[in-house]
């Protein structure tokens, strides 16, 4: 310990000899030229060499890997900018690569990483070298994916017997499910998809299990193999009625050509019974009366409690003058 004294203090001799106000002195100017140095170079252009951690992903977020890669690349730019990415941690220098959802080769050229590494960096940053040449990854392991299941009602609809109608939601229990497959065929599969009944004819409540096997390959498999779909059916009665026009604000001399109205309604076919077929109210109000034509537009105003719609076949119904016999 006595042997650095002594040689801290021979060199102080040295440098300085007894004058401790030229020691602080030196010390002070080292001090603002180290600091000069070190903004001079955060302010001037420099070339640094960086790691980035690279995760390789599908279009559908389906990670490619399940480690990280290294990006080792050489930029150029404003040494402060330099500096904030040197001192960033991992989180925030992560590069999220995103390959097609059709990648079929079983690699990545790292210069593709270049315009995302790019559009990830300060706009005054210029990616002049990427030292890696090439990214392997495995198509061939299997992976999973949860997908939402859905029935078009449209579609469904076309299934059932003419007359039939569905009544209720139609329920898919579960309504999510997970497939397993080659990284390939898992990255074809979109987040949703249709569910297919193949019965015809439907007229009674449906309540059975729908095999997922259409959506099914070789590389390509549902975990759970069938879903169950329930839904409600009922008949519906289509019915064409006539029914006496009530006319109001008619002049005296003005009548309708025809007295009755076409009405084409719909109900339930458990319902005929229940309801009043001849229960309409259908108006014809000269209010309405449109003068280029002729015509009346006729208002139905007062429908039956069961009838699910009901409409009038040709609402538009001509007028005519009424000339008393001694005209």
């Amino acid at each position: 310990m006595q042997f650095f004294r002594n040689l801290l203090h021979w060199l102080k001799e040295i440098l300085i000899g007894e004058n401790q106000s030229n020691f602080r002195a030196m010390i002070w100017s080292l001090f603002f030229a180290v600091l000069f140095w070190f903004f001079y170079q955060l302010n001037s252009e420099q070339t640094y060499s960086l790691v980035y951690p690279v995760r390789l992903q599908y279009a559908n977020g389906t990670n490619a890997d399940t480690f990280q890669r290294k990006l080792f690349v050489t930029l150029s730019g404003p040494g402060w900018k330099i500096a904030r990415e040197i001192f960033a941690n991992d989180k925030e220098k992560l590069i999220y690569y995103q390959m097609p959802a059709t990648q079929v080769h079983n690699y990545v050229l790292s210069g593709s990483l270049r315009n995302t590494l790019a559009s990830k960096l300060d706009k005054d940053l210029k990616v002049l070298e990427i030292k890696n040449d090439t990214f392997f990854i495995n198509n061939n392991r299997n992976v999973r994916k949860v997908v939402r299941l859905y029935i078009r009602k449209e579609s469904l609809s076309k299934m059932l017997r003419g007359g039939y109608r569905i009544v209720s939601p139609i329920y898919i229990n579960p309504q999510v499910v997970t497939f397993e497959g080659s990284v390939e065929k898992i990255n074809q599969l979109p987040d949703s998809l249709p569910l297919t009944i193949r019965e015809n004819n439907i007229r009674k409540n449906f309540d059975k299990l729908v095999s997922l096997s259409a959506w099914e390959s070789p590389n390509l498999k549902a975990l759970q193999p069938n879903v169950k779909v329930t839904f409600e059916v009922e008949r519906f009665f289509t019915r064409k009625l006539r029914f006496d026009i009530e006319k109001i604000n008619f002049p005296e001399n003005v009548d309708l050509v025809q007295k009755r109205a076409e009405v084409l309604c719909i109900f339930k076919a458990s319902l005929e019974k229940e309801i009043d077929l001849q229960d309409f109210n259908i108006i014809a109000d000269f209010k309405k009366f449109a003068p280029e034509d002729s015509t009346v537009t006729l208002q139905l105003e007062h429908i039956p409690q069961g009838i699910e719609s009901a409409e009038i076949t040709n609402p538009h119904y001509k007028v005519k003058t009424i000339r008393k016999k001694n005209d």
